[in-house]
């Protein structure tokens, strides 16, 4: 992707952006069908609530500001044209 953004190739761009989102599509299908309900079966109800619980808690630590993603996606627009 860098490649390409250095080139301003936006096709070459574009196909590596799409290669990328079939790994991670491929890469959540398996954590949602194997991992998921094989972690499932093995923790206690008070694991996963405590899994739970902290997962939330470093969702707020993390404060992700779409704004600031917003941007770094327009740069990159700005870069190919």
């Amino acid at each position: 992707m860098l490649c390409a953004l250095d080139k301003k190739n936006s096709k070459e761009l574009s196909s590596r952006l799409l290669e990328y989102a079939i790994l991670l599509t491929e890469h959540i299908h398996k954590e949602d069908e194997v991992l998921f309900p094989w972690l499932d079966s093995q923790l206690t109800e008070e694991e996963k609530t405590e899994l739970t619980i902290r997962f939330a808690k470093s969702d707020k630590k993390l404060a992700l500001d779409d704004q600031k993603y917003q941007h770094f996606i327009e740069e990159i627009e700005q870069q190919i044209q």
